[in-house]
């Protein structure tokens, strides 16, 4: 399959239109969206989504960008202006998470929002708009992956295209396209199922971790530790803390349920012990009828 496709679409001085960025755009209205109604079905403001897009969304790119930067600094080194020319692409989504969600959780806290609530709320809008942004990664080649032989496989035949191979190689975005809208129908059924505060988020940050370590072996970047890039190292380590967090929640409501399980159990048991004590007290105060033999 070949994809003739090139990133930029149209210039505006120093300004550029890209494919990433209007499906970044889209993403974001997508994930506003939903947020807004899940805000609202949890009992807290819907408005809430807009005023935390605009303490987030800044943020959150400069993560994407900085951990971009971190991640591939060996180029930036030699070349450091290019840090600065944010327009000719390189970004990192992990990056804009981490950062992204830091900065919801310090909106929570000024705004005095429930912090579980809040983020369980917002976990499948978050989603939602990473697998919409990455559509525009895929028609641009964005998503730098390595060589492969598979029927599935793209070609980047622009020549203004991120992916330089001109060769068949892994649909990287489209890998994770697939894994998030998984997520996502997986974390609606959660939201439906009404389980305890906390685990639609820890799910996403534990199988977006997940995500990361899968499509990271078919990623052409940069190894750091053991065979793992800078993505796959980050996603191990939500993926421990989502599991632990979710353990953790797991652990601490079959507590709660033993409590209250114990707490019925003994109810049953005085209300049990007072019936005979009730009808004996009720048979003792009534006097014994005269029989007709008395007579």
């Amino acid at each position: 399959m070949s994809l003739d496709v090139n990133p930029w679409i149209a210039y505006v001085g120093p300004f550029s239109l890209t494919w990433q960025g209007i499906f970044i755009g889209v993403g974001i209205v997508a994930a506003l969206a939903l947020a807004s109604r899940h805000l609202e079905s949890s009992g807290l403001n819907p408005d809430l989504a807009s005023e935390l897009a605009i303490f987030v969304v800044i943020p959150a790119i400069l993560g994407a960008r900085l951990f971009h930067v971190f991640d591939t600094w060996a180029f930036y080194a030699v070349h450091p202006l290019e840090v600065f020319e944010v327009t000719r692409g390189g970004a990192a989504i992990y990056g804009a998470i981490i950062v992204g969600t830091g900065a919801a959780l310090a909106f929570a806290r000024l705004r005095h929002v429930p912090i579980s609530t809040f983020l369980d709320a917002l976990a499948p809008a978050q989603v939602l708009g990473l697998a919409t942004g990455r559509i525009g990664d895929l028609l641009t080649g964005a998503s730098l992956a390595r060589p492969s032989t598979l029927p599935i496989a793209i070609t980047y035949v622009n020549p203004a295209s991120f992916d330089q191979h001109h060769a068949p190689v892994h649909p990287v975005a489209a890998y994770e396209i697939i894994w998030d809208l998984a997520i996502l129908l997986l974390l609606l059924r959660i939201r439906r199922a009404r389980l305890p505060r906390g685990v639609s988020f820890w799910t996403f940050t534990a199988l977006y971790g997940a995500g990361q370590i899968w499509t990271g072996f078919f990623r052409d970047e940069p190894v750091d530790l053991y065979g793992m890039g800078q993505a796959q190292i980050i996603g191990l380590f939500c993926l421990v803390v989502g599991v632990i967090a979710l353990l953790s929640i797991g652990t601490e409501a079959a507590r709660i349920s033993r409590q209250r399980r114990r707490a019925e159990l003994l109810d049953r048991t005085i209300e049990g012990d007072a019936s005979p004590h009730r009808a004996g007290s009720s048979g003792m105060s009534q006097e014994p009828r005269p029989s007709p033999l008395d007579h």
